[in-house]
């Protein structure tokens, strides 16, 4: 297929930091920093926005989206996770502690996110399993296979390793904050 450099579409977003996700349906969700959540179809059109309870898409976030569909959100400054219906209708929302990064879902449903005390562990129902305090995380986590989570501190110039229930497994010692997600 050859690329002719042609734009195939714009949306006119005002605002927009975070990256764009797409659900296995080919929806394409992103949030602006405006507080406000897109649902685009695969041509551009809009699908659904739903108007979050703050800004979105600030400090790299983006939208994390579920198996089920249910799509999670983090506000920056009111300090709150939204979880919204794939038809753009909220499901439930909860306050945090001020998000510092994106939301990842395991395998497993439980959302995992950083904020300025540490990482929190959150079933998907909104309720908190638990909090590692370890200082500010800016590190989105990741999760691999077993249900390890891995991120990095800013305030103990560490990267973490904890098991899935909230125990630390190891941590190196790094020369400065880690900022950088782990893959």
């Amino acid at each position: 297929m050859e690329n002719t450099g042609i734009e195939k579409w714009r949306y006119p977003a005002v605002t927009c930091y975070g990256s764009p996700v797409i659900d296995s349906d080919g929806i394409i969700y992103f949030g602006s920093f405006y507080g406000y959540l897109y649902a685009l179809y695969q041509n551009g059109t809009l699908k659904w926005n739903f108007e979050a309870k703050d800004s979105l898409g600030t400090y790299g976030s983006h939208p994390a989206i579920a198996s089920d569909g249910t799509i999670y959100i983090g506000g920056t400054y009111v300090s709150i996770i939204q979880a919204v219906n794939s038809n753009g209708t909220e499901r439930w929302s909860c306050n945090t502690p001020k998000i510092q990064t994106s939301i990842t879902v395991a395998d497993d449903g439980m959302l995992y996110y950083g904020h300025l005390q540490g990482l929190d562990a959150r079933y998907p129902n909104g309720t908190l399993k638990w909090t590692f305090n370890c200082g500010g995380v800016q590190s989105t986590p990741a999760v691999d296979s077993n249900g390890i989570i891995y991120f990095g501190g800013i305030d103990s110039f560490s990267i973490y390793a904890l098991y899935p229930n909230g125990t630390m497994k190891w941590n190196y010692t790094t020369e400065a904050w880690v900022h950088g997600s782990p893959t």
